[in-house]
């Protein structure tokens, strides 16, 4: 943690000679801290229900876990303070902002990071299979995932500079009757939904018939003739060819990260709609499921953050980091 206002000046008789009159109600001396990191909640906790629209007729989705991907691999020591808003926008007009000042509210204030004008994804981390740092979500302290602040100028407002949340549901279709060797494992290719069961019958029968024959989408037979032997021994999430193979019925879906909400940044890629800055608190809440998501994580891309199609719907919640849950400090 690093002063947030400096150094901070004090007198000679701030300093007590005496346990008990440092601990006096009447003398302390307040130092404002800020955390060089933000800090990620998502809910429900593992096993917690998440409807579905459409409701059970479609599917049921249950949550799993989540991780954070594209995260910022460098970063200043202390806060840069960037232009701030100043007032609240509207659908046509990006926010007025100014400099921070020392009585700018903390609520408007932005920052500016190393990468703030970065476009390569090189610049950040990013995931080629589901991340090992994960949390099975809920708003207990311990279940927060940290992370590195990630400011952008509006035009870099986009997935491959943008941190996001990785949530992994259990989502399962209803058009589906699982079995116990199926383990809630589904496959969907180009459309048409099957158990692993089913998946397996249908690579069987496309040697000797059609995909017509199948009453498969046209193209089923050779593209699972390409799949490796790895791939076919569907041990894990996979989509090659086609064909998504969601293993023991996990879909993620990909969220990206608020900072200003509609209230203060309603206008599309406006200054700081998006991005994380620290010493914040970012408590996300999965609302609702509208389908299937991807067997992986989805590749990052330079589409803008504003532009994206998702299959979960979120309610964001920013806060800044003055939760307190601390014992009595003692300083000897």
């Amino acid at each position: 943690m690093t002063n947030v206002r400096g150094y901070v000046a004090t007198e000679d008789r701030n300093w007590k000679e005496t346990q008990a009159e440092a601990q006096a109600a009447n003398v302390p001396v307040e130092v404002q801290v800020e955390r060089a990191v933000g800090k990620v909640f998502v809910f429900p906790a593992n096993g917690g229900n998440v409807p579905v629209e459409g409701g059970t007729a479609v599917g049921t989705a249950t949550m799993s876990d989540f991780a954070l991907d594209v995260t910022n691999l460098k970063t200043y020591w202390m806060r840069k303070p960037g232009e701030s808003l100043t007032g609240n926008g509207t659908a046509d007009a990006a926010a007025p902002t100014a400099a921070e000042t020392g009585t700018t509210p903390h609520y408007y204030q932005y920052a500016i990071d190393p990468n703030m004008a970065a476009t390569a994804v090189t610049e950040f981390s990013t995931a080629v299979e589901y991340p090992q740092t994960f949390s099975t979500g809920g708003w207990d302290d311990a279940k927060g995932l940290y992370v590195v602040e990630n400011t952008m100028n509006p035009d870099a407002q986009k997935r491959n500079n943008t941190t996001r949340v990785l949530v992994r549901l259990t989502y399962l279709p209803a058009s589906l009757q699982f079995t116990s060797a199926d383990n809630s494992s589904w496959a969907d290719y180009r459309g048409k939904m099957m158990t692993l069961t089913e998946l397996k019958q249908k690579i069987q029968d496309a040697a000797t018939q059609s995909d017509e024959q199948m009453k498969m989408p046209v193209g089923f037979a050779a593209d699972v003739a390409q799949l490796t032997a790895e791939e076919k021994n569907f041990g894990k999430s996979f989509y090659s060819h086609n064909l998504k193979y969601y293993h023991q019925g996990q879909n993620i879906y990909a969220t990206y990260i608020r900072h200003f909400d509609d209230t203060k940044q309603p206008k599309l890629m406006a200054y700081g709609r998006y991005g994380v800055v620290r010493n914040h608190i970012y408590k996300i809440e999965v609302t609702k499921v509208m389908g299937p998501g991807s067997p992986v994580p989805p590749t990052p891309d330079d589409n803008p953050d504003d532009n994206t199609t998702t299959y979960i719907a979120v309610k964001t919640v920013v806060l800044p980091w003055n939760t307190r849950d601390l014992e009595t400090i003692k300083l000897n």
